[in-house]
């Protein structure tokens, strides 16, 4: 059996993202094989090219499947397809003015956000604001881009720059006029118009002096014309008036009061006398009659005012009657007007005078009697005076009684009094005790009216009075009875308010009209009346009762009730809270007490606990004990004479200070950050971490990366209930790690330069590179033998951190190679001496520096 190896497939690259109704291709470096979709519903892809087609929104598996040998094999690749963006809102936002010859387009949907870009022109994509300005007149077509997906069009246009306007004033009629008229002033064609006397309508009417401009506005742009002068002349004032009118022929002469211009004419029409120039009427010489006058002044404005007149004759008011005086007899008594004379309004003084008003005839009959003066009174009228004439007259009446005594019933001590009202003239009266004809008569009873001051029993019985006058017969009065009672009394006994149970004993008293002793019982309820002072027992409705029975000269009074209600007292609760700080004890209320009245022994309820301001308690008789607000509640129940009480008090557990410290920490340059640790001091009790809701983190910006140096810890996020945090930082340090530099053995010929030299580093982190070479004491001239020491070198950004540990090296200087070469050309005759000296070259590496040699050659061999 042969097992073959799955083919080995190249990953997928190319774009995984596509719009719908888009294309992305995607590649492999393996061929042979074929692309597939997980969601042909999302994304299709052609088989042999790898275009994927977006079809809806969503993600899809790409694959590419490569089978050999009955082996398959694949590579994947998620593809995601967004939607195409809807065509944006746009508008244009400042269109061209006559000002600003460009405009801008705003994009409102979609709103600027990370990942779209806008454009006008469909090709350029670098708008991220959405906002287009400085922009020519024309037709924009605005759209989006997200996701590589473009948008489709909206159409915007920028108008064109409209031009500035002109401002020009036109009349209706001449701008120079008397007062009363007026001109209709309108400004050249605009959107809107700004004069300068205010108003901001096209055109206006004026009719007041002075230069008129306007301002006209249109497209943005204004303009302001010339001043246009309107002139308006006064027209003179030919007012005048006659104060007074109509006057009275007897009169003193009227002149007007000209308030207007001065200089004018006065005309009236026939019948009226007066002069032209001061208008003075002469009513003397006048008709009587009503008439107009004209006054006329004359100018560059002419003007002219009337006013009527009205002349009147003087009235005569003079009148008699036939006798002096009239009996009550007598039917009527006509007034007598003198010659030439009216009647007016007849009058007479005082009243009780039957008289006609219209005519001054008098009815005697139905007059009271009296002396009157009648006056005529002709009102003034026309111009006239009031005018009037007296005369006066008597009317006589016999006795005659108008109004009878009456019976009257009085109580001992009260005054009584009868009185009669009798007509006629000279009246006399006398008053008698007893029946008519057999009474008594009554010593200076002689007045229309007897009295007695305080009546006694013995003043009982029958009165009457007989009236006598100038006239005859006398008259006698009806018997008016006088009744004489008892007096009755009455008890005067204020009311009691309401008391509440606990009370001080307190006085209570009644007193009656006959200052006789008026007895006080407690008639029912909880309370006891001794020695005039009343002590409430209990709760509940207490009845008082006052009661006088009269004597000889009084009668029993009525008895009088007082009732009052004692209500339960309410008790003096007492509570007393305090601020503390978080323990981890409770914090009871302490001072809880119940006080009553005489002496009651009272005991509190109950003593509950309720978080506030925030504080989560519910209502609880445990004491609280977690930093909050609280507010405890003692409470006395209601009882037969005592009323539901209680007293609250704050109660505030304070949180305790807790502070959380940074610990210090270390590391070296290019290690991980140690773990943070948090320390605490402040914790309540035995407490300790696991008491807080969230534990304080202690957190650094130093990471491996982050060079030799300290570093702030900081430390913070910790909540508790208990507690409130005061943090304190720590500090990391970094120390420099530790970087070898070891210099790489070297050797060189004698003679020549040094070489570059090089070291080899071990120790670095955080992929950090460096230069790295090196320095020797050997120079060109160094001799072979010798030992030179290679002092490694190292630079790089950063170097900074870290502690430097130089290894050095060797440098080895060998001998410089040389050939010596003794010349090839020498001769000599045999038997002759040897040359002074051989001579020869030196080749091959040469001489180093200015080294030289010295010496000679010899000849190997016998001489000859």
């Amino acid at each position: 059996m042969t097992i073959n190896a799955a083919p080995t497939v190249a990953s997928i690259t190319g774009t995984a993202a596509a719009c719908v109704g888009g294309t992305t291709t995607l590649s492999t470096a393996t061929t042979g094989g074929g692309w597939s979709s997980s969601n042909t519903a999302v994304a299709t892809v052609d088989a042999a090219s790898g275009i994927v087609t977006g079809v809806s929104v969503g993600s899809a598996i790409i694959s590419y499947t490569l089978t050999n040998n009955g082996c398959s094999n694949s590579a994947t690749r998620a593809v995601s397809i967004t939607a195409v963006p809807n065509a944006p809102t746009a508008s244009v936002t400042q269109q061209p003015t006559c000002a600003l010859a460009t405009g801008t387009i705003t994009v409102s949907l979609p709103a600027p956000a990370t990942g779209i870009t806008y454009s006008i022109d469909g090709t350029n994509y670098i708008n991220t604001s959405g906002v287009f300005s400085g922009l020519a007149a024309g037709d924009y077509f605005v759209s989006t881009r997200s996701n590589g997906c473009t948008s489709g069009t909206t159409k915007v246009t920028v108008n064109p720059q409209p031009a500035a306007p002109t401002a020009s004033i036109s009349a209706s009629d001449p701008t120079t006029f008397c007062a009363g008229g007026s001109v209709t002033l309108t400004a050249s064609e605009g959107t809107s118009y700004s004069w300068s006397s205010g108003q901001t309508t096209r055109a206006i009417t004026v009719s007041a002096s002075g230069n008129y401009s306007v301002t006209v506005t249109n497209n943005g742009c204004s303009a302001t014309s010339d001043a246009t002068a309107v002139t308006v002349n006064p027209v003179p004032s030919a007012a005048f008036t006659y104060s007074g009118s109509p006057f009275c022929k007897s009169g003193t002469n009227p002149s007007p009061a000209v308030t207007g211009a001065m200089g004018g004419k006065f005309t009236s029409t026939n019948g009226l006398t007066l002069n032209e120039n001061t208008g003075e009427i002469n009513l003397s010489a006048s008709t009587a009659g009503t008439y107009t006058v004209t006054y006329t002044v004359s100018g560059t404005c002419s003007n002219s005012a009337t006013a009527a007149v009205t002349i009147t004759n003087t009235p005569v008011a003079t009148f008699s009657y036939g006798a002096a005086a009239y009996c009550t007899s007598v039917s009527s008594a006509p007034a007598i007007l003198a010659t030439g004379a009216t009647a007016g309004t007849f009058t007479a003084s005082p009243a009780g005078l039957t008289l006609d008003a219209a005519t001054g005839q008098i009815t005697p009959g139905t007059s009271t009697p009296g002396t009157y003066v009648v006056t005529n009174l002709i009102a003034a009228s026309d111009g006239c005076n009031v005018t009037s004439a007296t005369k006066s007259v008597t009317i006589n009446a016999a006795p005659a009684i108008t109004a009878q005594p009456q019976p009257a019933t009085q109580t001992v001590g009260e005054a009584a009094s009868f009185s009669v009202a009798a007509t006629g003239t000279g009246l006399t009266y006398q008053w008698y005790k007893g029946l008519v004809g057999s009474g008594a008569p009554i010593g200076g009873a002689t007045s229309s009216t007897y009295s007695i001051s305080s009546v006694t029993t013995a003043n009982g019985g029958s009165y009457y009075v007989t009236v006598s006058g100038e006239c005859t017969p006398p008259v006698t009065s009806s018997v008016a009875t006088l009744t004489v009672n008892k007096l009755d009394q009455t008890i005067t006994f204020a009311a009691i308010d309401s008391k509440v149970y606990g009370v001080r004993p307190f006085a209570i008293s009644a007193s009656a009209t006959s200052n006789l002793p008026v007895i006080i019982s407690v008639a029912r309820g909880p309370a006891i009346l001794t020695k005039g002072e009343l002590f409430i027992t209990g709760v509940g409705e207490v009845i008082i009762e006052a009661f006088q029975g009269g004597n000889d000269t009084y009668n029993a009074a009525t008895d009088v009730t007082r009732s009052f209600t004692v209500t339960p007292a309410t008790p003096a609760v007492a509570i007393t809270g305090g601020t503390f700080t978080y323990n981890t004890q409770a914090h009871p209320a302490t001072g809880v007490s119940v006080t009553g009245v005489n002496g009651d022994n009272l005991t509190i309820t109950s003593v509950t606990y309720e978080g506030t301001d925030g504080t989560s308690y519910s209502a609880s008789t445990t004491a609280p004990r977690n930093a909050g607000k609280y507010l405890a509640t003692s409470t006395y129940a209601a009882s037969t004479n005592y009323t539901t009480n209680s007293a609250t008090a704050a109660i505030t557990i304070e949180r305790k200070e807790l502070t959380a410290t940074a610990d210090n920490k270390s590391k070296s340059y290019g290690d991980a950050t140690p773990p943070l640790t948090v320390s605490y001091d402040g914790f309540a009790g035995t407490e300790d971490a696991s008491a807080l809701t969230i534990a304080p983190v202690a957190a650094t910006a130093s990471n491996e990366s982050s060079g030799f140096g300290t570093y702030p810890i900081s430390v913070s996020g910790g909540v508790a209930t208990n507690y409130s945090f005061t943090y304190v930082a720590g500090t990391l340090t970094v120390a420099k790690a530790a970087l070898t530099v070891t210099a790489d053995p070297a050797s060189r010929v004698y003679g020549d330069d040094n070489p570059s030299f090089t070291a080899t580093v071990s120790g670095q982190k955080n992929d950090d590179t460096f230069t790295t070479g090196g320095s020797s004491t050997a120079s060109v001239g160094s001799p072979v033998g010798s030992a030179y020491v290679i002092t490694p070198t190292i630079s790089g950004e950063a170097l900074a951190n870290y502690t430097v540990n130089p290894v050095p090296a060797n440098l080895s200087i060998t001998a410089r190679p040389i050939t010596i070469t003794a010349a090839s050309d020498l001769t000599k005759v045999y038997g002759d001496d040897e040359p002074a000296a051989f001579a020869y070259t030196v080749s091959g590496r040469g001489l180093a520096s200015t080294d030289v040699f010295t010496g000679a050659l010899s000849r190997v061999g016998a001489k000859m």
